[in-house]
């Protein structure tokens, strides 16, 4: 028996770039099968991440400051969704410069972590089970970065403006964009989650759906990127 199922967010709980889609076949009584896929802009051109951005900032992470959830009452934005539950990490970032617009020297950075799904098995049982963002990639905490951003107005807080949004910096200040979207790290995105349910006879299998890129940006000297960018302001 295919049942399909289809996760209405309210306008109001959109705090991130992109929606998260789902839609799951239930084929055997034990396994459920779950396409995701999401809908955000993507770029391969440095121009085209300044040209979205908001705010061009080059700093360093400096450490997590609290997870939250993302998901928000559609009545009363400031309460959380008591329906959905999406994580968002929020991580302390320094800035050294602001390469486009201005802001406070410290800033939060929101990325989104993971999503709460409801399933529902051939029995009628509804199970909750968690799928962890598949362009998710953990801050390295010191690194020098150029993030390409927008603010959320309402919290205050900043999100990446286009996937991707950082470029990361090595000792020899060569960058290393940071996605896993390009083929390098097409495995980190596109890898499959099976999930046994604890206690039920149901597996829940989840296949990731991501647009691939061409990475043209790692490699090049951090002076060059600065300059492209400040040009094209």
């Amino acid at each position: 028996m295919n049942k399909n199922l289809k996760i209405i967010i309210p306008i109001a709980s959109l705090l991130i770039i992109g929606i998260a889609i789902y839609q799951y076949t239930n084929i055997f009584k034990e396994e459920i099968y779950i396409t995701y896929s999401a809908d955000f802009p993507v770029t391969e051109e440095l121009e085209e991440m300044a040209e979205e951005a908001e705010v061009i900032a080059f700093g360093t992470y400096e450490g997590l400051n609290s997870n939250w959830n993302m998901a928000r009452d559609p009545n009363d934005p400031s309460k959380e969704d008591q329906e959905n539950y999406v994580e968002g990490k929020l991580y302390d970032f320094q800035v050294e410069e602001y390469i486009l617009g201005d802001g406070d020297e410290k800033i939060q950075i929101n990325l989104r972590y993971k999503e709460e799904i409801k399933v529902e098995d051939s029995e009628g049982k509804i199970h909750t089970i968690e799928n962890v963002d598949p362009l998710f990639i953990e801050p390295e905490i010191g690194e020098k970065y150029i993030v390409f951003l927008k603010k959320d107005d309402d919290f205050g807080n900043y999100y990446g403006a286009i996937e991707p949004f950082q470029v990361v910096f090595d000792a020899e200040e060569r960058a290393i964009l940071k996605t896993n979207l390009t083929k390098e790290h097409s495995e980190e995105a596109h890898e499959n989650n099976s999930i046994e349910i604890q206690g039920e006879n149901v597996i829940v299998n989840i296949e990731n759906h991501v647009e691939e890129i061409e990475d043209n940006i790692s490699g090049q000297d951090f002076t060059e990127i600065k300059s492209l960018l400040e040009d094209s302001n």
